[in-house]
């Protein structure tokens, strides 16, 4: 039951892990496309799109110019004037120039917007892919924790809690116990030290502070000896 119980958590971790990873990578995509959004409105708003018009519009002027040039070019020729002919040429000459750029500008801008356009639905198709992944992940963390197996390992943690609870609660009385049992002991090594200990001889200036009376020797009285029996009978009586 425990290899059971752990190998559902290990998924449910998983699980959780590859969740919080598709949420993650949905909310940098969520970044770059509202970034592309701002891009797209602010280029509809003024810069490339405008600028991609302007040039459009310059190509078709450069080219009436350009077709004018000529059609006056043509009409001059007829006329033999060497000097308006090369003028003209060299009219005609800058305006193909001109209209080459123009074109090469116009055909940039538009290739940068539509790859910018390519990119903005690439994510946008990766970001509806994304959802679809957070939600298929978050259906089957729900079913695993509905799952009998993941209650199980509730009841399973829940009895660990408790089972470790008890533990602490314990080692902290045996700990008090401990040091209890250790201040009793080191109380009793005290006591009995200090009854152990040699008794102290107090000395006393009797001569100051004492009656001489009370400092009298005891005397030995002998009575009553007899010698009958070949015993001796002996009263002794010590008297201060």
């Amino acid at each position: 039951m425990g290899c059971g119980n752990s190998v559902v958590e290990n998924e449910m971790r998983e699980l959780v892990n590859q969740m919080s990873s598709s949420v993650e990578s949905k909310s940098i995509l969520q970044y770059r496309i509202n970034q592309l959004k701002v891009f797209h409105e602010h280029r509809k708003a003024y810069p490339d799109i405008v600028e991609v018009k302007e040039a459009q519009l310059q190509i078709i002027r450069l080219n009436k110019e350009i077709k004018d040039t000529e059609n006056l070019l043509l009409s001059i020729k007829v006329s033999n004037d060497e000097e308006h002919i090369q003028a003209l040429e060299d009219t005609y000459s800058k305006l193909n120039n001109l209209l080459t750029e123009r074109e090469y500008e116009a055909n940039a801008l538009e290739e940068e917007i539509r790859i910018e356009m390519k990119t903005y639905e690439d994510l946008q198709n990766s970001l509806a892919e994304k959802i679809a992944e957070n939600k298929s992940l978050a259906l089957e963390l729900e079913e695993l924790k509905n799952s009998e197996h993941f209650k199980d390992l509730q009841k399973i943690k829940e009895e660990e809690d408790t089972i470790n609870q008890i533990i602490k609660e314990r080692e902290i009385k045996k700990q008090q116990l401990l040091k209890t049992k250790n201040e009793s002991l080191n109380k009793s090594m005290i006591k009995s030290n200090q009854e152990l200990q040699a008794p102290q001889i107090v000395v006393t200036d009797f001569g100051k502070n004492e009656d001489k009376s009370k400092l009298q020797v005891p005397r030995l009285r002998l009575s009553n000896l007899s010698m009958g029996g070949g015993s001796l009978n002996r009263s002794v009586s010590f008297t201060k």
